[in-house]
């Protein structure tokens, strides 16, 4: 048994240095190639947002330049679009949750009844396994079709609030005197 004196003073001489050197660059490789990846997937995000900030902060400062009294009267209907799409997303991740956990139930019994194929056989079950594998991805697919609705009315929302702001912008008079009645 080989004592050191120092943690780091292991002795290696033993080891062929091609294979020293080949080991060291995999390891840089395989680090250089996950660093690479990190950039690149915080990177292109990260740009886009501070892109489309900028826009967004461009656009209202040239709106409230251009006339601030118009910019007023259509950014107020923000809050009412918030206050909508937090309401149409709750129930949005309620059915997304349960069709995640009908999906994870289904694969289970696909998983199970692949794996004990050689009973399946033996019992003759097969017509049950299948209708319940029917059963739970039919209920997936409902859960998945009331998602896909919410979604359809969120997008819906958000394109008629877009209309309401637009039309706030082309027709100012008329907004501002079904608002304030002027």
């Amino acid at each position: 048994m080989v004592r050191h004196s120092k943690p780091g003073n292991a002795d290696i001489s033993f080891q062929d240095p091609h294979v020293r050197q080949s080991i060291l660059g995999l390891f840089q490789s395989n680090t250089i190639r996950h660093t690479q990846a990190v950039r690149l997937g915080t990177s292109q995000p990260l740009g886009l947002s501070i892109s489309a900030l900028f826009q967004a902060f461009s656009s209202i400062g040239l709106a409230f330049h251009t006339n601030w009294r118009l910019t007023l009267v259509v950014l107020s209907i923000i809050p009412v679009m918030c206050i909508g799409l937090f309401l149409l997303s709750r129930p949005l991740q309620k059915y997304v949750d349960y069709h995640h956990e009908k999906l994870t139930a289904a694969t289970k019994l696909a998983n199970d009844f692949i794996s004990n194929i050689l009973l399946v056989k033996c019992f003759n079950t097969h017509v049950q396994e299948r209708q319940r594998y029917a059963v739970a991805v039919g209920e997936a697919a409902l859960l998945c079709r009331k998602a896909s609705f919410f979604r359809a009315t969120q997008n819906g929302y958000v394109r008629f609030i877009s209309t309401v702001m637009f039309l706030q912008g082309k027709y100012p008079k008329v907004i501002l005197y079904l608002y304030y009645g002027l």
